[in-house]
């Protein structure tokens, strides 16, 4: 130990004796760069206590020390003297004698084999080579963390040099194979703490995460490469699956608007041409996992709609407000945009919205305000329209006193991050405060000035691309193909472009157009129609030329031309007779009225008692806002179909109230049409929802009752006849009282995230699981009588049962299970008890718990995939 402190010791004087050589050298500042980085992350491999340089010494950013070398150096000689020096004698104690203040930080361990290694290494010089990294490739590796070995693949990470400069502490990402998880994680990237803005986007993301929006996690890590100490990185959570499902959001398309292609053009050529619509937002769109999504038709749907409403200018009309606005007001806080930057911004497809939800990344520090939002201005593509058109005061209002309420968490999480690092430079309290008070008094106005900076730049006049740029551009457009065959060819340029040759399956054809030359504020494109039908993805080839120079572009995925969103589609008064608008919303007056086609109403409903409502097949109802069915017992509202099923009800809240009182819904099967796609026949999401003496009869679809991101108060309902399962609680929280369940095809109650609490239940004749309990849920079940049922309770993946005083029999498998089948959630526990002392039959894997009446029960291996297989269990 003590070698290895008096050698870190020499380390550092070694660096700041060449730091100082350095101002009588005549180096470029690139080579000034190159090594600060190269023997700085050497030193912080040796984890003194500090995330990095910029931290030590208490500075923001380099830049803000001088433009020239000169003045760089003079300002980290002054920094070191003034903040650094001071804080050696105590680092270098704490390092000889150990300290106890500082949190745990676990350590992880690659090895990777030779020849993979030298692969990133190759990927490494092609970085430093070009400025910019590219194509970086897949290898396999061997993990070890908490005593466990897993395989994974990982490359090298990170667009700029920052990330790799140093062959230490490279930025890696890792991909887990099979089912396995570190920290819950399946795909996440290791980086210097420095080159993650540490603790600036930690803060950042914690701030997101506590007042409700989507986050990037984020932990530390003790990490070792082929036996070498990397010190302490930090790990970075990738987009994925298990990322969107711990945060209690449904599996879906995760955007990406821009890609990296103007970066490297910008890097690697010596003299690239400005105006060039190469990556602009509005052209280039992806999704995370491609490959994976694209090849289920109605993600590729969901994709086009969105590609789609991009290029009609359409796309700020479907940013989810709250969640954007957040992140703006946080960035406000910060007066920094780079979390909102389009190559730092990620958006959520939200597959009950059908509205982009924003999930930001990579945070700076935090800089004095001197004008509230002023970085709004230099905000592109769709944010100008969001800010002009779809969001009011009250919006920001709203947002900015709910983070004011608890704005202590912001100070609060920098000084938890700094316990990890003590030497870091304290934030400065008085900074966070002040830029606090100046945003919570920002006036709307601001955004007036975005109308005239628009106009100023509109009539800017682009002088063409010289012969030499155009042979060093890697296109002169880009290749949009549609499944009806359509090509849509997008001029990058200000000169008009000529097509020239179709390229398909190595064969050519002869075609002539021409692209008019796009502007600055407009994209010309040209639309050819082929016999290309269906999903070509990079299958076509399209020769162009400018100005005598001949470049091939290739289409991206395959857009579908016509794609249909129904909360889109309102009502309108002609479609039906019988719904009366009101000053909220509509009303249906007592009747018995044929449905024969969808219908969507922006507003809440009210229907009165003693209604008969009869659907077509392929008819439903959609209520933006509340809907309030509430009948009496001699007066039912009925739902019913016209033949076998109808699509049945979705109530999007919008956090309103709804009651549902003496209904009847009978034979509802899925909401499904267009690129809404719900599993339930009747859906609430954002509400308030009351429901009692309510019957669902004969549910054809996934869940007679399904319930999303609400809360809820059920009782004395019948679910009777479900193809799947009775009730479906995802992400919500509520009681269900007094309620009988039969004949149910799945499971009787399925709970996902949330805390349930459930209470004279009679439950029987339920294929699989009478109680379901995943995804971090806290259920509580009393006074129920469980029978004839596949499995009595399951708690896993997380989640916590209490039982009391209910009664299981007659399970084909088990009574009471606890298991893990999504293992990025942590270990599940159900606690049984009952006055009689029964004994329930039990299943109890290893590493969960499972106790009946104060007795623990024996854990065993069980194998999840096999037991899946079981008829109760599979569906």
């Amino acid at each position: 130990m003590l070698a290895k402190i008096k050698k870190g010791k020499s380390v550092i004087t070694a660096s700041v004796l060449v730091l100082a050589a350095t101002l009588f050298l005549n180096i470029n500042k690139s080579s000034l760069e190159l090594f600060l980085f190269d023997s700085l992350e050497s030193v912080n491999s040796y984890d003194l206590g500090y995330s990095s340089l910029k931290q030590f010494l208490g500075i923001d950013t380099i830049v803000s020390l001088g433009v020239t070398n000169t003045e760089i150096i003079l300002g980290l000689s002054k920094n070191f003297l003034f903040t650094g020096l001071p804080k050696i004698p105590k680092m270098l104690g704490n390092k000889l004698l150990g300290t106890n203040e500082r949190p745990i930080i676990e350590d992880i361990k690659f090895d990777i084999k030779f020849e993979d290694f030298q692969t990133i290494l190759e990927d490494r010089q092609q970085g430093i080579r070009d400025g910019i990294l590219i194509d970086p490739r897949f290898v396999n590796a061997k993990i070890t963390y908490l005593g466990d070995e897993y395989k994974a693949e990982i490359r090298l990470k990170g667009d700029l040099p920052d990330h790799w400069r140093s062959n230490l502490r490279m930025s890696l990402r890792v991909t887990m194979k099979g089912n396995k998880s570190i920290l819950g994680m399946k795909r996440f990237s290791i980086h210097s703490p420095g080159s993650r803005q540490y603790p600036h986007d930690q803060v950042f993301q914690g701030s997101m995460q506590k007042f409700q929006a989507l986050h990037v996690p984020h932990s530390l890590l003790r990490v070792s490469v082929n036996g070498t100490n990397w010190g302490v990185m930090d790990v970075e959570e990738h987009m994925s699956k298990e990322f969107l499902e711990k945060q209690e959001s449904k599996d879906s398309l995760i955007f990406k608007f821009t890609d990296e292609q103007l970066w490297q053009y910008q890097k690697i050529v010596d003299n690239p041409y400005e105006h060039y619509w190469l990556s602009d937002p509005m052209l280039y769109s992806s999704v995370y996992q491609s490959d994976k999504y694209l090849s289920n038709r109605i993600f590729r749907e969901q994709y086009s709609y969105i590609v789609n409403s991009y290029t009609d200018n359409k796309i700020h009309k479907l940013l989810s407000i709250q969640p954007l606005v957040r992140a703006i007001v946080l960035s406000g806080i910060w007066n920094n945009q780079h979390a909102l930057n389009f190559v730092n911004s990620k958006f959520y497809f939200n597959p009950y919205t059908l509205q982009l939800d924003t999930i930001t990344t990579d945070q700076g520090p935090i800089f004095s305000i001197v004008q509230p939002y002023d970085f709004l201005n230099n905000l592109d593509g769709f944010y100008k329209e969001f800010l002009e058109q779809e969001i009011s005061y009250k919006d920001f209002e709203y947002a900015t006193n709910l983070i004011n309420a608890d704005k202590e968490v912001i100070l609060d999480l920098y000084n938890s991050h700094r316990s990890y690092f003590p030497f870091d430079q304290p934030i400065d309290p008085l900074l966070i405060h002040s830029n606090l008070n100046k945003v919570t008094q920002f006036d709307m106005s601001t955004f007036l000035k975005l109308n005239n900076i628009k106009a100023e730049i509109s009539d800017i006049e682009t002088a063409p691309p010289s012969i030499e740029q155009l042979k060093d551009m890697p296109s002169h457009i880009q290749v949009r193909h549609y499944d009806n065959g359509e090509l849509h060819l997008y001029n990058l340029l200000p000169v008009e472009i000529n097509v020239r040759k179709l390229i398909y399956n190595s064969q050519s054809q002869e075609v002539s157009g021409l692209i008019p030359a796009s502007s600055y504020k407009k994209l010309e494109k040209l639309i050819l129609s082929t016999d290309y039908r269906g999903i070509q993805d990079k299958l076509i080839q399209v020769e162009t030329e400018a100005m005598g120079i001949i470049k091939s572009s290739i289409n991206g995925a395959t857009i579908i031309s016509k794609t249909v969103n129904p909360l889109r589609q309102n009502f309108t008064s002609s479609d039906y007779d019988f719904i009366q608008e009101t000053d909220d919303g509509f009303f249906i007056p007592s009747g018995t009225w044929s449905i024969f086609k969808p219908i969507v109403l922006d507003g809440n409903l009210e229907i009165e008692a003693g209604t008969q409502l009869f659907f077509t097949e392929n008819s439903y109802l959609i209520v933006k806002g509340s809907l309030n069915s509430i009948g009496t017992l001699d007066h039912m509202i009925e739902f019913l179909p016209q033949s076998e099923s109808w699509k049945g009800i979705y109530v999007l809240g919008s956090n309103t109230s709804s009651n549902i009182m003496h209904t009847l819904f009978n034979s509802t099967n899925e909401l499904r049409d267009g690129i809404l796609q719900l599993t339930g026949g009747v859906t609430f999401y954002d509400s308030h929802v009351k429901i009692a003496n309510t019957s669902f009869i004969n549910a054809k679809g996934e869940d007679a009752l399904n319930i999303i991101k609400s809360t809820f108060d059920i009782k004395d309902i019948i679910i009777d006849g479900t193809f799947s399962d009775g009730v479906d609680l995802d992400f919500t929280s509520g009681l269900i009282s007094n309620s009988e369940f039969k004949n149910i095809g799945g499971d009787a109650i399925d709970v996902s995230g949330g805390k349930v609490k459930l209470e004279y239940i009679n439950a029987y004749d339920v294929w699989d699981k009478a109680i379901s309990a995943g995804e971090g849920s806290v259920v509580t079940l009393k006074n129920s009588e469980i029978y004839d049922i596949g499995v009595g309770i399951a708690a896993k993946d997380g989640s916590s049962v209490f039982v009391d005083s209910t009664i299981i029999y007659n399970s084909q498998l088990f009574d009471l299970m606890t298991y893990t089948k999504k293992n990025f959630f942590k270990s599940s526990s159900l606690t049984y008890y009952h006055s009689q002392r029964v004994k329930p039959s039990t299943a109890r894997q290893v590493g969960t718990f499972l106790a009946v009446n104060d007795e623990e029960i024996l854990a065993k291996q069980i194998d999840v995939d096999q037991l899946y297989t079981n008829p109760v269990m599979s569906k």
